[in-house]
């Protein structure tokens, strides 16, 4: 008997596959896999969160010390070497009561003023306020002074002349004029002139937003300086916003006499306020206060600053801890980061 062609006796035939063992063992590496790349992306995230909230904290911390650091060193300077040591004479009036600001009068009486733990005014209640008075270190020189119209002690205006006016002096900025012999403070009226054909600018001193229309000398063009003076109050302020987790935003602000106050950086939460003083008057500091509010500003020879910062996200700490703000505790309860920024400056014009 013969076979077709081709056929094989006694073959078998298997199905093509896997069985389910190795399925599931296949399914069960899977997973894990899967399950370390999502891990190592989860971490990856957190870190990336947590790097660029360091960073952001950092970055708003770093710039509001520096910035207050900056204005601290300046108080009470006058251009002068001892701006205690010469007759001051202010005629500021931008109240309009009559009599003279004392908030724009330089010396070392006026140049600090702190409140502790504020609960009016503008700033969060419980946040250190901070005033500082100087004047700016731009110096422009001295063209002429005198008076114009009106007759005998009776001037209808004073007026100033300076060359040019490379700073951008104003009508109702409150400008210094001295020789450090004496100084006059005044609130400008107009500033006019100048220009390419070279002729001086014009600051006229009117009774508008001045006690009198009168300087208390004509300064000699060859010593007279003219600056810019700066009352500049720095608080922490409520911005309105919130965050991803529906806190309020607070952020250091910044304000020049009774101009709006300007918000400098966000994410600084509290600030507090410690000093060095001078007691006995020999030029070097000899006891601190916490509770600087009360103090002769006179005695103040170097302002202490905390500044707590706070990330805008939750959930970038494994957990929350407590930390000091100045004799401050904050105990959070949130993961936010938080960070603490202390910095201490002398005062340049009262140190020897």
């Amino acid at each position: 008997m013969t076979h077709p062609p081709f056929a094989k006796q006694g073959s078998t035939r298997h199905a093509a596959g896997l069985s389910l063992v190795e399925l599931l063992v296949a399914l069960a590496i899977g997973l894990i896999v899967v399950a370390g790349v999502v891990q190592v992306y989860i971490s990856a995230r957190q870190a990336y969160r947590a790097t660029e909230a360091l960073a952001r904290v950092q970055e708003a911390g770093r710039f509001a010390i520096s910035a207050l650091m900056r204005d601290i060193r300046m108080a009470g300077y006058s251009g002068c070497a001892d701006p205690d040591g010469i007759p001051v004479n202010n005629i500021v009036d931008l109240d309009g009561d009559g009599s003279a600001d004392s908030g724009y009068t330089l010396g070392t009486a006026a140049a600090v003023r702190i409140e502790d733990e504020i609960t009016t005014g503008p700033g969060v209640a419980g946040t250190d306020r901070i005033t500082l008075l100087y004047a700016m270190p731009q110096m422009v020189p001295i063209v002429s002074t005198g008076n114009v119209g009106g007759t005998g002690t009776t001037p209808a205006t004073a007026e100033v002349k300076i060359a040019a006016n490379p700073y951008g002096f104003q009508a109702g900025d409150v400008i210094v004029v001295t020789d450090c012999q004496q100084a006059d403070i005044f609130a400008a009226t107009t500033v006019s002139g100048g220009g390419a054909g070279g002729s001086p600018v014009t600051i006229a001193i009117a009774a508008a937003n001045n006690t009198t229309p009168r300087l208390s000398k004509d300064y000699n063009k060859n010593y007279a300086m003219a600056m810019q003076v700066v009352s500049r109050r720095y608080f922490i302020g409520d911005t309105g916003r919130t965050d991803a987790g529906g806190q309020p935003i607070y952020a250091l602000y910044r304000q020049d006499g009774s101009d709006p106050a300007v918000e400098l950086v966000e994410g600084i939460q509290g600030m507090e306020i410690s000093v060095a003083l001078d007691t006995d008057g020999d030029g070097a500091a000899d006891t601190r206060s916490t509770s600087p509010g009360g103090v002769p500003a006179d005695q103040i020879v170097a302002v202490t600053v905390s500044l707590w910062a706070r990330s805008t996200d939750d959930h970038v700490v494994e957990s929350p801890r407590s930390f000091t703000v100045g004799t401050e505790t904050v105990s959070p309860s949130d993961k936010r980061l938080h960070l603490v920024f202390t910095a201490t400056a002398g005062l340049r014009n009262r140190l020897p």
